[in-house]
């Protein structure tokens, strides 16, 4: 049996999972599935909780802000200290 027939049986093994048990898997059910996937390998890969990413970026620019602040508020402690 070719790789091919193989992987059509998986397919279909799987498709009958998600159909109730009277309905039959067509051809029809089969290009579906096939034009469904190759539209979702061509769209880009979007992590999901992208979002994050930009929180994240706020947040360690502002803890970088308040660094450079408590190093001046310290300096000028410091001298006035001296």
């Amino acid at each position: 049996m070719s790789d091919d027939i193989r992987e059509a049986m998986k397919l279909i093994a799987a498709m009958k999972k998600t159909k109730s048990s009277k309905e039959r898997i067509t051809l029809e059910d089969l290009k579906r599935f096939l034009e469904v996937q190759e539209h979702l390998l061509r769209q880009p890969f979007v992590p999901y909780n992208v979002h994050i990413f930009k929180w994240i970026e706020d947040a360690v620019s502002l803890l970088f802000l308040l660094k450079s602040v408590l190093v001046h508020i310290l300096n000028v402690v410091l001298i006035d200290n001296n």
